[in-house]
């Protein structure tokens, strides 16, 4: 929808290369577009009210300690052959697996029994 073309808002490296381009005239301006669609870009999972709060503020401030940052496999080592670091989703799908397969030994177990 921004690269399509139809909205300016984006366009330009500064507002004088817009002002010059006459930019407002010729395009409109995405922010309006959003405005009147806005049901279409609302979120329906969230939950008005159950932020996580911290410290009695709604802000949540990210750790940036060392042990708490994640590389994007996925995203900047895509190209790099001998980077096969494993990301948090391939560890949940493993771990998933082995907890169902563990469920299915004990209740073929209990059937036994």
């Amino acid at each position: 929808m921004i690269t399509s073309g139809k909205f300016g808002t984006f366009l330009g490296n500064c507002e004088k290369v817009r002002k010059r381009q006459r930019l407002s005239e010729r395009t409109f301006s995405i922010w309006g577009y959003l405005w009147e669609n806005i049901n279409n870009f609302i979120n329906p999972y969230f939950e008005h009210g159950a932020e996580i709060k911290v410290d009695n503020s709604q802000v949540i401030y990210p750790s940036t300690e060392d042990r708490d940052l994640l590389l994007w496999t996925k995203m900047y080592c895509r190209y790099d052959l001998c980077c096969e670091a494993k990301t948090v989703l391939d560890i949940d799908i493993e771990a998933s697996k082995e907890v169902k397969e563990i469920t299915e030994k004990l209740s073929q177990a209990e059937v036994e029994n």
